[in-house]
């Protein structure tokens, strides 16, 4: 695994998540890991749907911008944070 996804895997281990987005989430990390990030962005998106104050999901979203290069993006994804 990536090291900068280690504390975000370590997040997920720690945070009671419910079934409805904790797939999306596990995915979500795993495309970050494999740098498919348009792929991240939609799994942390969907988590983001149903649970809007997800921190760490707002950092994996963020993670995917910056992948991508899209830093102004990332900046906001990070302050939701």
């Amino acid at each position: 695994m990536n090291r900068s996804l280690v504390p975000l895997a370590a997040l997920l281990v720690l945070l009671p998540a419910p079934s409805s987005w904790a797939d999306d989430f596990k995915r979500g990390c795993e495309a970050l890991d494999n740098k498919h990030y348009d792929l991240a962005l939609a799994c942390f998106s969907a988590v983001l749907r149903e649970d809007p104050k997800n921190q760490t999901a707002w950092t994996g979203r963020g993670l995917a911008y910056y992948g991508k290069k899209e830093y102004d993006k990332a900046i906001k994804d990070y302050g939701e944070a």
